[in-house]
């Protein structure tokens, strides 16, 4: 929260629940087992002038609303660690209570993030184990993929430069080539 304040102008840090609530933009980012405790914490701060964003999967906008004793200027976010960079894909769904101009103010902000979309809410989860637990998947064998590289003599720039080219290569290839999903040894065969 320290490096936060200091990198950001104007960015004021608390650990007390209440404090957060002067914001008109509030961020929701705890685990889905600690958001009743916080709902309880804030509920009654929540004014209509407001919006919560909730970053946590599974917790529905029904569950929230009724956390949040009916407050329903909600939006749901399934975010993922690119996001840390800057090249996040992070959908969206808006309660209807969030007018259209709000939507567009929303995802100007959330532009720093990449990219965000709107989607419907019952794709939420799904987006959820596709974009954020991904990349948590893809990350061990990389590291394993760099190991070896490193391994074989290879400096850390160079195999960085060449896991980057890789993967977004064959990504590339899988959806681009019209190949077969198949073609498991890059030979023809599997």
């Amino acid at each position: 929260m320290e490096r936060i304040k200091r990198e950001y102008s104007g960015v004021t840090i608390t650990d007390n629940n209440k404090e957060v609530i002067s914001s008109n933009i509030i961020f929701l980012a705890v685990h889905p087992p600690a958001i009743e405790k916080v709902a309880e914490e804030i509920k009654t701060s929540l004014t209509q002038d407001k919006i919560l964003i909730s970053l946590a999967p599974k917790v529905t906008m029904a569950k929230l609303l009724k956390m949040l004793n009916g407050f329903n200027r909600i939006v749901r976010m399934i975010s993922n660690a690119p996001s840390i960079i800057n090249r996040g894909y992070n959908p969206v769904h808006f309660s209807t209570s969030i007018t259209q101009k709000e939507k567009i103010e929303l995802l100007s902000i959330l532009d720093i993030l990449e990219e965000s979309h709107e989607i419907e809410e019952e794709k939420l989860e799904e987006y959820a184990i596709l974009t954020a637990m991904g990349p948590i998947y893809l990350w061990f064998q990389l590291f394993e993929l760099h190991d070896i590289a490193k391994s074989f003599g290879l400096r850390d720039e160079e195999i960085e430069e060449g896991i980057i080219k890789m993967v977004y290569s064959a990504v590339k290839t899988i959806y681009k080539s019209g190949i077969s999903p198949f073609f498991c040894n890059g030979f023809g065969s599997c």
